[in-house]
């Protein structure tokens, strides 16, 4: 899937797809709370395809 897929499927610009996949301001992150909330319990955030999903 191309970026501009992704941008379309999501309903954003393929920049905004950039920033985020490039970690650059404004591209998107982990909110604050979350970000404490798993380094308190010592966790990882990961992403993996779904089962069935390629």
């Amino acid at each position: 899937m191309s970026r501009a897929d992704l941008a379309r499927a999501i309903g954003k610009h393929p920049n905004a797809v950039t920033r985020a996949l490039n970690g650059l301001k404004d591209g998107g992150s982990v909110p604050p709370m979350w970000a404490s909330i798993l380094e308190a319990l010592d966790l990882e955030l990961t992403a993996q395809p779904r089962q069935g999903k390629v």
